[in-house]
């Protein structure tokens, strides 16, 4: 049986993102509205451009893109380009 934290917005959620031409996995560790941190392994650099795909199901999926703003021990931190109103 799966242990789920039902707490605030800090909920462990897998994601898949694109960095350069490749595809990785990991899991949100935190979000807000222009910031995410992604729990990852893989060699990453600040400034590289990133892709996410964010929802709550795979028929309302939200696409997101920014900058990697720091590399930190066990994964990556994002800023999120601002979206259009």
């Amino acid at each position: 049986m799966m242990n789920r934290n039902r707490g605030g917005g800090n909920d462990l959620k897998l994601i898949d993102f694109v960095v350069g031409r490749r595809i990785y996995r990991g899991s949100i560790e935190n979000k807000s509205d222009d910031r995410v941190t992604i729990s990852t392994m893989g060699r990453f650099f600040v400034g590289e451009s990133i892709s996410l795909a964010f929802g709550s199901s795979h028929l309302t999926k939200r696409k997101r893109v920014g900058k990697i703003v720091d590399v930190i021990p066990d994964g990556i931190k994002v800023q999120f380009n601002p979206t259009a109103s």
